[in-house]
């Protein structure tokens, strides 16, 4: 079973792109992926203003099979008290590189922090991010189509070994 981390934007994507929401919904069905999220997607979906509420919804009916973790790293005014697990300064500075240190890139920063600290995927339709991560070396992140090729691949390997 692979560890997949999704960034908050690709949520947005199970609505435009219902293909990858089944191959999405089918992995885990068949239990070959292991969907993880931390509490700033949470922070995150929960400061969606309310004129947004059907894709909240959408987002929550998504996630909710999903494990939570601690990320890895603790930022002053983002991180949650026990929701946060201590990581040496370089792995959130390896990630955010010479970057303006926005409450946006710094949440960015802990996520794939908490993705490579997991051993998981990391998915992203955040460009910046993904090449930044792409960067760095034992790493995996992966944008959209990429993650679709993967779960087709997945499930296909799966059938003709079952």
């Amino acid at each position: 079973m692979k560890k997949i981390f999704l960034d908050s934007n690709i949520f947005d994507t199970f609505k435009t792109n219902p293909e990858l929401r089944g191959l999405f919904d089918n992995a885990q069905n068949l239990k070959l992926i292991e969907p993880i999220i931390t509490h700033v997607n949470l922070d995150q979906i929960s400061r969606m203003p309310d004129s947004k509420s059907e894709s909240r919804s959408s987002i929550l009916s998504v996630i909710n099979p999903f494990s939570t973790v601690s990320t890895f790293g603790h930022i002053d005014g983002i991180s949650r008290q026990g929701w946060s697990a201590p990581a040496p300064q370089e792995a959130l500075k390896e990630i955010l590189g010479e970057q303006t240190l926005t409450v946006s890139n710094l949440e960015d920063a802990l996520q794939a922090a908490t993705a490579l600290n997991e051993s998981s995927l990391f998915i992203t339709n955040d460009h910046r991010l993904w090449n930044r991560c792409n960067q760095l070396k034992n790493y995996s992140a992966m944008k959209e189509e990429e993650f679709e090729i993967f779960l087709r691949d997945l499930i296909l390997s799966y059938s003709k070994n079952s």
